[in-house]
């Protein structure tokens, strides 16, 4: 039962994000971000990087992309290498970029 409410709450959200409703996505997506989800951060990263629902940041994107790699997210650890290797929302670094893109391709 727990899980069949988290993803129906999980799919409101979606519903809200497709519908337009960003400000309200990013509520939702923060409040299960900051619950420990790494979809939630992985969403949060998302919406900063475009400006959907928040204020548009390459740093707060890299700072959730970041949070939810370092939590085992894939698609994360992506994000933080292509943000390495480019600089974007911080720092270059071409050795952090390639120890995340390693990390990412051995996940499973």
């Amino acid at each position: 039962l727990h899980l069949s409410i988290r993803r129906q709450r999980q799919m409101c959200i979606r519903d809200s994000y497709k519908m337009g409703q960003y400000d309200l996505a990013f509520e939702r997506y923060q409040a299960l971000a900051e619950a420990g989800s790494r979809q939630g951060m992985y969403n949060l990263g998302n919406m900063h990087a475009a400006g959907q629902g928040t204020a548009q940041s390459d740093s707060k994107a890299f700072e959730w992309y970041l949070r939810a790699a370092e939590a085992g997210d894939k698609l994360s650890m992506s994000e933080v290498a292509k943000a390495y290797e480019a600089g974007i929302g911080t720092r270059a670094d071409p050795q952090l970029a390639r120890h995340w893109r390693e990390r990412a391709a051995t996940e499973d």
